[in-house]
């Protein structure tokens, strides 16, 4: 995934170099503020011996939640266009033991999504009012709980994680989406995309020959769908 990501993002600067050594100017600057519906996948695990003599079957769901998003986008000639973005949002990691006794541990979180995206607007013009686009890039997800969030998992009678923790993760993103002027200075923005990331293990070992050890014994990619609705503010014109 690093070895990927490092090349997404070697193209990005590539492709925003040359638009702005064609001329790219501040009449193309764009403010995008966003808000989106953001869904995770559910990733299975089991725990098994050391730390348990019987296979305990759980799972680990980061609940959908709202994402504000902000983007800023610099126009190079032609089709193409390169913007930094920025989102967060409020949710929860919950960890699902299915075999009994079932039970859910709760953990609050904050999500940060950060990046550069190349987008390619394929059937139009800088003047279209409609603009279709497909965009790809990178950067990086922090998947980091909140003060109340670090006080259950490492509460003995709740979550006993002594080593709960922030886990950051290199991301690779990708979608489409349209843009559509209002006026000179004013416009709307619709989106939907993926993110994916190796999956978050807070601090936890995935395997460990101690019992005494809490493992996370889960791997893989976790993807992240999302859906926004915007304004985007020109700021050049």
């Amino acid at each position: 995934m690093y070895k990927r990501l490092c090349a997404i993002l070697l193209l990005i600067a590539a492709y925003s170099g040359s638009g702005l050594a064609q001329g790219s100017s501040t009449e193309h600057l764009e403010l995008s503020i966003s808000e989106s519906i953001s869904y995770f996948a559910k990733k299975k695990f089991q725990i098994g011996p050391p730390q348990s003599s019987t296979p305990i079957d759980s799972s680990m769901q980061l609940r959908s939640g709202n994402r504000h998003e902000f983007r800023f986008n610099f126009l190079a000639k032609g089709r193409f266009a390169s913007e930094a973005f920025y989102g967060n949002e409020s949710t929860s990691v919950d960890f699902n033991r299915s075999t009994p006794p079932a039970e859910t541990l709760s953990i609050p979180l904050q999500i940060h999504n950060f990046g550069i995206n190349l987008l390619y607007y394929p059937i139009s013009s800088e003047t279209s009012k409609w603009r279709p686009f497909v965009n790809i890039g990178g950067g990086a997800m922090l998947y980091r709980p909140t003060d109340e969030g670090q006080q259950i998992a490492t509460d003995p009678l709740r979550g006993n994680l002594s080593d709960f923790f922030e886990s950051s993760r290199a991301a690779v993103n990708f979608g489409a989406g349209i843009k559509r002027s209002i006026s000179r200075s004013f416009g709307v923005r619709f989106d939907v995309g993926s993110t994916l990331t190796a999956v978050p293990t807070f601090g936890l070992p995935t395997e460990s020959t101690n019992p005494n050890v809490a493992v996370l014994p889960i791997q893989g990619r976790t993807n992240n769908m999302h859906a926004s609705i915007g304004i985007n503010l020109y700021l050049g014109r």
